[in-house]
């Protein structure tokens, strides 16, 4: 007697691992993500939207993902009984059309050694052939050619045809069982142990169930590494989706042609002449009509190894062949429909996966959202499909003979190099659909498998190269998508005819001459309140603040477009997206954008596209850090004293024009190139080569943002608009009205008149608001206290400054939201932001009563 054992995922801590790595695996995907996507965003035209839409379709692995992930973590440790030999014979039927003697020979002299190793049952080997083949002599081989003159009545072919002429043909008992093994099968100990234990549970039984095991794939892990890692998936998925059906007893995916178990009793009842559509995956159709006639299935413990395709071709093909014949299963198998309805979808699935692959390629290349639904969905399937990989080659490794040449250290190396060859392997696992998509063949591929070897082959290094070169191919886009817009690859990419002509094409030949957006398209869908704002020429907004190199958000691109939704039903017809810069003291000499705390091009480019989605027109402002730089001593953004204010501007300069080509890219109708820079708004010299630099690269319109303290600009004249930040103090009680509020404005109206006047250009008010809390209206320029909510106070300064300021002003952003806008507390909030606060709907009723007074009296 002895005991027989072999790896599986039975272990608690093998399960334990599958969990570990599912997880990791899909936490790791969003993280992957947030670095190469930088959180996406919106598709911007037509062949975006249809990427958009394509991205669906990583919805529909999430069930079959889903079972495999419960197979896997179903498993159990085989029982260790000891092993008696048992009585009941067991037939090894080999099925070939004769052509590999090389192949066949090596099959049964491994059946001969394993199971002189081990007989724990008699047995006979059947080799089936269309041909005559020198096999090796002995009492135990009984050789059945198939005449050519051999034809079922219903027209069997291929295999189908050589499994039916045994069927009938050969002399076994009734109460034998066989085991179907393809030309290249190699059974293993484990597999002759299950194979006794499960014929001993059947028999005690009587259910005489069909059982089928695990299929490894490590033959030529080292003369064909590349397919023989590709194949690892198939070994998942038998420890996984097929696990579980065979625990459930319901070939609900059909079964394997070759470690298929089986009374002989039972196949003597049923029949192989599946006709001409059945031929090509006649396993997938025999185990249809066993399931319709009752019969149900079984797992069987231990593993058949079997060998990959040599040739990405043959892999390919080999994929196509199943694919036809599953077709041609689910639609003319004679069994009733809701035992083909599971492969059916099954197969719907696999039909449409090339899509999926295609989907993320080119989401890939776009970088745009998708639906946090999908994208979870999505990561929930391709996390599973990686665990697949992983445990089928684990699997796979730990039940390898020892080799000299794979040691222990190699195994790490070895997973490392199965998962960045993923993206590879689901191509060619996807061109195989699609060639049975486009060329339907019916005929019976027979793929190349010599004999054993330990040579390299030179097709072995075509895979190589293949991978490498789409893994240099998928690096380049992500690189590519990643450098600054002022590297020398991204300048000289963006030189390149074709990007010229895609880029000229996107950007409008001429601006605005006045201050306000393009009127809107007579087609639009924007609000009423909306087109009133633009055709009086008028900006309308509302300042959006940024300060996050991702925006702070998962679903960056859906929270943009949520929140431009809300502003656009405001009547709202722009948004203003500031964000900081920074300076690493009020005496520094440089100016930087943060790796964290400033929004990437990326980021930038989704909200712009989404605000543009809206009808809003976009002011980018690029603000100067000011809590990094406020000290004791009262310094703000408005008091910098840089040591080297030469370098400073040149620093400055280079930054904005970073900016500026992302305004140019994205078609940003207006930026500001400053914010309140009080001590160095004086060298109009340096603010010219700002403004200068800008306007090389920008042909949008230029402002620059005073405090409302200032009283004259030396370079309005370079500016489109000039900008101002009016937190004046009105001089109102505690608990003002709104007519006292607006009598308090008076005095600023005359300032920003003559504002207007000195500088020769239009005004906008870039920055008004204040905080919900009592007596903001004081000094609405202090963010920074902790007093009691009140939006009464935030309210009526919205409802007295909308009006009082109609006459001398082209436009106004309100201070400020956020991505996150409106706070689940907002009542209880008591910063800047108006949303879900009494004054949004103070915001609405300005916003559409604001056109008659205005196209009247403002001054032009």
């Amino acid at each position: 007697m002895e005991v027989i054992d072999a790896r599986t995922l039975g272990p608690l801590r093998v399960r334990l691992a599958v969990v570990i790595t599912l997880a990791a695996a899909f936490i790791g995907l969003f993280v992957a993500q947030d670095v190469l996507w930088q959180r996406g965003r919106a598709p911007a035209n037509l062949f975006e939207q249809a990427v958009w839409v394509l991205t669906f379709v990583w919805v529909f692995p999430v069930l079959p993902s889903l079972l495999a992930c419960v197979g896997m973590l179903l498993h159990r440790r085989p029982r260790q009984a000891s092993l008696v030999p048992m009585s009941i014979p067991v037939c090894f039927r080999i099925v070939s059309r004769g052509q590999n003697a090389e192949a066949l020979h090596e099959t049964v002299l491994n059946i001969r050694d394993q199971m002189g190793r081990h007989r724990l049952f008699p047995f006979r080997i059947e080799v089936v052939t269309d041909v005559s083949v020198d096999l090796p002599p002995g009492n135990d081989i009984v050789p059945l050619v198939v005449p050519a003159d051999f034809h079922p009545r219903r027209g069997a072919r291929f295999k189908a045809r050589a499994l039916e002429y045994a069927r009938r043909r050969s002399d076994l008992p009734a109460n034998a069982w066989i085991l179907h093994l393809d030309e290249e099968s190699r059974i293993t100990a484990s597999l002759i142990a299950g194979v006794r234990a499960a014929v001993m549970e059947e028999e005690e039984s009587g259910r005489f169930r069909i059982g089928q095991g695990a299929i490894l794939y490590h033959r030529n892990l080292r003369r064909n590494p590349i397919l023989t890692l590709a194949d690892s998936l198939r070994t998942g998925d038998d420890l996984g989706r097929f696990y579980l059906q065979q625990r459930l007893g319901v070939t609900l995916f059909g079964l394997h042609g070759s470690f298929i178990l089986v009374r002989n009793s039972i196949e003597l009842q049923s029949t192989f002449d599946v006709g001409p559509a059945g031929s090509i995956t006649e396993d997938a159709w025999w185990a249809l009509v066993q399931m319709e006639r009752g019969r149900r299935c079984r797992w069987v413990d231990g593993y058949l190894v079997e060998q990959s395709p040599e040739t990405i071709r043959d892999f390919i093909k080999q994929r196509r062949r199943w694919y036809v014949g599953l077709v041609k299963c689910v639609l003319h198998a004679p069994t009733r429909l809701r035992y083909r309805i599971p492969l059916g979808i099954t197969l719907f699935l696999w039909s449409v996966s090339w899509i999926g692959v295609l989907a993320m390629y080119l989401d890939l290349v776009a970088g745009q959202s998708t639906l946090p639904l999908v994208r979870i969905a999505g990561n929930f399937s391709f996390a599973a499909y990686i665990a697949s990989y992983v445990f089928g080659l684990k699997m796979n490794l730990d039940n390898l003979r020892r080799q000299h040449w794979l040691l222990r250290p190699l195994r790490l190396p070895l997973y490392a190099l199965q998962v960045v060859l993923i993206p590879f392997f689901s191509i060619i696992e996807a061109l195989g659909v699609i060639y049975g998509l486009l060329s339907p063949d019916s005929g019976f591929h027979i793929i190349s498998k010599p004999g054993r070897s330990d040579t390299v082959t030179p097709h072995a290094w075509v895979h190589v190269r293949a991978a490498a070169a789409v893994a240099c191919l998928l690096a380049g886009v992500i690189v590519a998508s990643h450098l600054p817009p002022t590297s020398p690859i991204a300048q000289a990419v963006n030189r390149l005819p074709i990007v010229t002509g895609i880029a000229s094409a996107q950007v409008s030949t001429s601006q605005p001459a006045s201050i306000a957006p393009e009127p809107l398209p007579a087609q639009s869908t924007g609000t009423p309140a909306q087109g009133a704002m633009t055709a009086a020429a008028f900006q309308g907004g509302v300042m959006l603040y940024v300060d996050s190199a991702n925006g702070g958000r998962q679903d960056l691109a859906w929270s943009a477009q949520a929140l431009f939704q809300r502003l656009a039903g405001l009547g709202a017809n722009s948004v203003g997206i500031a964000f900081p810069v920074f300076m690493a003291g009020v005496t520094a000499s440089t100016v930087y954008a943060d790796p964290e705390q400033t929004p990437t091009t990326g980021t930038l480019a989704t909200i712009v596209s989404e605000a543009h989605r809206q009808h809003l027109t976009v002011l980018l402002r690029p603000i100067l850090d000011e809590q990094t730089l406020m000290d004791p001593q009262g310094d703000w953004r408005g008091s910098i004293r840089p040591a080297d204010q030469a370098r400073w501007f040149t620093s400055y300069s280079q930054l904005f024009r970073q900016y500026a080509q992302i305004a140019q890219a994205n078609n940003v109708e207006a930026i500001d190139v400053g914010t309140e820079l009080n001590s160095v708004q004086g060298d109009a010299t340096g603010w010219r080569m700002v403004i200068a630099a800008v306007r090389a690269i920008y042909s949008g319109q230029v402002t620059y943002s005073v405090n409302f303290d200032f009283e004259r600009l030396g370079f309005a004249d370079a500016l489109d608009f000039l900008g101002v930040d009016a937190y004046y103090p009105l001089d109102a009680p505690l608990g003002a009205s709104v007519g006292q509020l607006e009598e308090a404005w008076s005095p600023w109206i005359a300032d920003l008149t003559r504002l207007s006047a000195t500088s020769g250009k239009p005004l906008v008010i870039t920055e008004l608001g204040v905080r919900s809390e009592p007596g903001a209206h004081l000094k609405p320029w202090v963010w920074y206290t902790q007093a009691a909510p009140d939006m009464g106070e935030q309210q009526r300064y919205y409802q007295a400054s909308c009006p009082a300021v109609s006459h001398a002003v082209g436009g106004l952003y309100w201070w400020l939201v956020t991505l996150d806008s409106p706070y689940a507390n907002a009542l209880q909030d008591t910063s800047y932001d108006p949303l879900g606060k009494p004054a949004e709907q103070a915001i609405k009723t300005c916003f559409s009563r604001w056109l008659p007074p205005f196209t009247a009296g403002r001054k032009e």
